[in-house]
């Protein structure tokens, strides 16, 4: 009888701290999961920085003289901002002039 009593009471003590054990498992990954999120918050914030530093220091002219001195050949975006939008039918036209042709593959 109190060999049972015994039993049922370690079980208890075994089941009560595998319930704590996982409980604390649980605070441990909110916390790393919160020092994550905050890394990749002050990251991001660090982005943004260098981001606006090089918007500040890469003006139109600095641009154009870095493409120049590359020789690559780079094209305008079209239709941009400072433009005014094209109408439908020249948007229609544009996409009918850059379509390319057929293709020629095997047979044919």
């Amino acid at each position: 009888m109190y060999a049972k009593i015994f039993l049922i009471l370690i079980s208890f003590g075994v089941t009560a701290s595998g319930v704590l054990m996982l409980r604390q498992q649980r605070f441990e990954l909110c916390r790393e999961i919160s020092r994550v999120h905050w890394r990749t918050v002050e990251q991001r914030q660090a982005l943004w920085l260098v981001r606006a530093e090089i918007a500040r220091l890469a003006g139109p002219v600095q641009v154009r003289m870095a493409l120049e001195r590359s020789r690559s050949q780079w094209e305008s975006i079209p239709h941009r901002l400072n433009e005014p939008a094209p109408t439908a039918s020249s948007r229609v036209a544009f996409q009918e002039q850059s379509r390319p042709g057929p293709r020629q593959g095997f047979g044919g």
